[in-house]
């Protein structure tokens, strides 16, 4: 009985941590970011431009900075070429803080037709 509620307890924690991770409050317009304390974890956006010469790329009227290495992801997750970001197209990514301006160094790019739920009203 005991091991039967320490395993029930640790798959509800287990429970509890994934809907956390997966929950986030999605802006319509702006740069949607799940976040933790005020640290981003998530941007979810569309891209307005992406500059190949100088890695950059610009989300939602935000700039973030690329590197070479950057994976680049399609929908279903398999890797792609830098060529495949578009303006327009949706993408999610996590942003690493420090220097100038925040690097991604993992990208995916959303199915065509998203479209990102409403803004949560306050």
């Amino acid at each position: 009985m005991r091991k039967a509620k320490e395993s029930l307890r640790t798959v509800h924690s287990a429970m509890l941590l994934v809907l956390a991770m997966s929950t986030g409050v999605f802006l319509a317009g702006e740069v949607r970011a799940e976040r933790f304390s005020d640290q981003i974890l998530k941007v979810v956006g569309r891209v307005d431009h992406v500059d190949r010469e100088t890695l950059r790329i610009v989300v939602d009227d935000r700039t973030f900075q690329l590197t070479p290495s950057t994976l680049i992801r399609l929908p279903n997750g398999l890797p792609t070429q830098f060529q495949a970001l578009r303006r327009g197209r949706f993408v999610e990514f996590v942003p690493q803080s420090g220097g100038a301006r925040p690097t991604v160094l993992e990208i995916r790019i959303l199915p065509e037709g998203f479209v990102p739920p409403p803004r949560e009203q306050d």
